[in-house]
């Protein structure tokens, strides 16, 4: 059985119209969803990019591998497991489209081709990591597998990343109007949070709405290149006997939080994902799952589904072995954990949410909000209203579960929590340089 993984990056589950998105975004995943299952309620509890493909890669929780934050200072634990390896060992090709070794060289273990096509980036042309090669780059890649043995494909798209600079016939695709028209008012409030997801914004562009526009384009032109990608694979003849899974490592706040344009803090608009399984001769072809799963349940599929062993450090569920119905999900909570621009913790179950950060300073909590956070997930589904005071035998209860948690993870990793250890990507940026003033660091 062929295997093809679809990172597409910064994807928020609930800008798909496959998941009841107002707007047709990705005529592709709507068509891949058709032939496939999805599954509505699946998260990516560890952000952003780094700690959420490492869990992909284990099976394993942050705590577990030890990945907390955007270029991790240390490597994987030695006991950590690695999906490309177990595939490779097991005789298949393993192929990837990916630049994560960036961050980190671990992420090109396991493969036996490990590539990344030439963006010929020009920033002031406004062009970024564009899907047109990625698509190109596969439909090569395609070509040149053997016929003789399966292969393991991971191809990693980032058209929905910032900055959102949809190309062509893409660019305002959304938006009507004059995004600079003074009256509109709303990117004050967003610069006004310091978040760095609007830096890239013009400075005259005064209407938020117009950059989730922007964004919603991006993902518009991201399905035109998957809508490519799957059309080649129809003509080789491998799109019904592969198994083509599309998902995201995290998605992106808006406008609901503080933050704008970025993914931190451990909201739903970062955290629930969009997760569709085609299965080879279009078995449970619409199919929907509406129980809670979560990223490390993903790796276990694919070796359950392989018949391949699953190392016992591996602590996720087999997605492919539960039922419909919201009470068949193989979790009754997840764990949550970020450290890029600020150090929280959380727990989410199908009601509830509770978020709680490392300590209540400007290190661990950036943008000053509460330092504990509880929300009814059914009544206030964007996380609007803290209900910390009001409804605290809750908020008690989930920090319980929390705790119990963290010390089960202790004990059985020897190690303190490593998002606290490492501290926030926050001191620095990517490029090295410091973001905050030293003083302001506590």
């Amino acid at each position: 059985m062929n295997i093809i993984l679809i990172a597409v990056d910064t994807l928020r589950a609930d800008h798909l119209d496959c998941y009841g998105y107002e707007r047709a975004t990705s005529p592709a995943l709507q068509a891949l969803a058709e032939d496939g299952v999805l599954f509505e309620n699946f998260f990516a509890p560890s952000i952003p990019t780094d700690p959420s493909f490492t869990s992909l890669f284990t099976g394993l929780p942050d705590y577990g591998h030890a990945i907390a934050g955007v270029i991790p200072p240390r490597g994987l634990p030695e006991e950590a497991p690695w999906l490309p390896e177990l595939f490779a060992a097991a005789g298949y090709q393993t192929c990837a489209l990916d630049n994560l070794q960036g961050h980190a060289e671990f992420f090109r273990r396991g493969w036996e081709q490990y590539s990344w096509p030439d963006m010929g980036r020009d920033k002031k042309k406004r062009e970024k990591r564009n899907g047109e090669l990625v698509t190109g780059a596969a439909t090569d890649l395609m070509d040149e597998l053997s016929a003789a043995d399966p292969f393991l494909v991971f191809l990693h798209y980032w058209d929905p990343h910032t900055p959102y600079f949809p190309p062509g016939p893409y660019n305002g695709l959304y938006y009507e109007g004059d995004p600079t028209d003074p009256r509109h008012s709303s990117m004050r409030r967003c610069r006004a949070q310091g978040s760095p997801g609007v830096g890239w914004v013009d400075d005259d562009i005064a209407d938020a709405d117009y950059v989730v526009a922007q964004y919603d384009a991006e993902i518009a032109y991201n399905g035109e290149q998957l809508w490519r990608l799957f059309e080649a694979l129809k003509e080789r003849g491998l799109y019904d006997e592969t198994l083509i899974v599309a998902f995201s490592d995290h998605g992106e706040v808006l406008t609901e939080h503080e933050g704008a344009f970025d993914h931190h803090g451990l909201y739903d608009a970062n955290l629930h994902v969009p997760l569709i399984m085609k299965l080879p001769g279009a078995e449970r072809a619409g199919e929907r799952v509406k129980g809670l799963t979560q990223m490390t349940d993903l790796p276990v599929t694919l070796l359950r589904r392989a018949g391949l062993p699953v190392p016992e450090p591996m602590e996720g569920a087999d997605l492919l072995a539960i039922g419909p119905a919201p009470e068949d999900g193989p979790h009754e909570s997840l764990f949550l954990g970020e450290a890029t621009w600020q150090v929280k913790r959380g727990v989410r179950t199908r009601e509830w949410k509770f978020i709680r950060a490392a300590s209540d300073t400007y290190r661990h909590n950036w943008h000053g909000s509460a330092p504990k956070e509880l929300y009814n997930l059914a009544r206030d589904p964007e996380e609007q209203g803290n209900l910390i005071h009001t409804e605290p035998e809750v908020a008690a209860e989930l920090e319980r579960r929390l705790d119990r948690w963290l010390e089960q993870m202790q004990a059985r990793w020897g190690r303190p929590d490593p998002l606290v250890e490492d501290g926030p990507t926050l001191l620095k940026d990517i490029s090295g340089r410091k973001t905050t003033p030293a003083a302001d660091i506590v």
